[in-house]
């Protein structure tokens, strides 16, 4: 896959380990109890363990299988408690880390999100990043429960642990950010309920530069918005876009490799985000702007309107 990585990740690096200094405001057992110590939180949610249902099904510290229940709170309305969890690394799973993913009924594999070489591997294999962080830290927390050692020998297994319980938004010590780690390459792109998507300005590559036809990719971080600055990305993308300047269209690659058109109104939530992304990255390697080059047409307003805004390309100018 032809991109440009490096900045990608040693800014990734530099920011997953930093000490953490921020301290989250959430109770670190449900109700007090040890029994149930919080190994993932967001704003809206917490996953609490069970300790004295760690199971090891079989094996050994080396080669296993594992499960465990957990508490999810707020309770869905309708799913009875507990949840369980399952991990393998063994024969099986061909010494793959994996999850047992209920909604798709299969084996699903970890990421390490603290590992440069699983997020390069990963992005090189699949084109994409996406860690299961909840499940990860739940994993972290039942093989120390079983085997009496952290996973993979981690000392600081606890501090990176902690890096990724969010305090509530109230808290001053949790903000959004305009760019991931406040650094002006990773400027966030789209927002859209709890997370927030960044650019790495540097991944930029072109694929194709034949004037009216140009095909761009880059690379794509989702984060929560509201976030410590030491948050590890919730996932990385790689995002495909060709454009046509004598038509005027954008069009991004979809999953089963076809160009989807992106209409200038954004017509969808998800359409819009990748309409974002592609004037963005037009912008960032032409420095000049695409949709955003004169007002549109809207039928449903019967009215002329600028697609972005003069700020939008602030903010990738790290004008913000």
């Amino acid at each position: 896959m032809l991109i440009r990585r490096s900045v990608l990740a040693a800014a990734f690096l530099a920011a997953t380990f930093l000490p953490c200094l921020c301290r989250a405001e959430e109770p670190l057992f449900l109700d007090g109890n040890p029994r149930y110590p919080l190994v993932y939180a967001l704003e809206n949610y917490r996953h609490y363990l069970d300790l004295d249902s760690c199971t090891l099904i079989s094996g050994n510290a080396d080669s296993f299988e594992i499960s465990a229940e957990y508490i999810h709170e707020p309770k869905y309305p309708s799913h009875d408690y507990p949840y369980e969890c399952r991990f393998r690394k063994n024969e099986e799973s061909g010494g793959e880390l994996q999850v047992w993913d209920d909604y798709s009924q299969k084996w699903c594999a970890i990421y390490n999100p603290y590992d440069q070489a699983t997020v390069e591997g990963a992005l090189k294999e699949n084109g994409d990043v996406y860690y299961r962080l909840p499940d990860f830290y739940k994993f972290k927390c039942i093989y120390r429960q079983l085997f009496g050692i952290p996973y993979g020998g981690d000392a600081n297994d606890e501090e990176l642990r902690r890096s990724l319980i969010l305090p509530a938004q109230s808290n001053a010590s949790a903000r959004t950010h305009q760019y991931l780690w406040d650094h002006e390459n990773y400027p966030c792109i789209w927002r859209h309920q709890e997370l927030a998507w960044h650019l790495d300005k540097h991944s930029v590559y072109v694929e194709l530069d034949a004037p009216p036809q140009y095909i761009l990719r880059i690379l794509v971080l989702s984060a929560p918005q509201v976030h410590n600055n030491d948050i590890v990305p919730r996932s990385i993308d790689l995002y495909r876009l060709r454009y046509d300047e004598d038509e005027g269209k954008m069009f991004v690659e979809n999953s089963a490799g076809d160009w989807r058109y992106m209409p200038p109104d954004g017509s969808s939530a998800e359409s819009g985000k990748a309409m974002f992304i592609g004037e963005a990255a037009f912008y960032i390697t032409y420095g000049r702007r695409f949709y955003g080059a004169s007002p549109k047409w809207n039928q449903n307003l019967n009215a002329y309107f600028d697609v972005f805004d003069d700020a939008f390309y602030e903010l990738l100018d790290g004008k913000a």
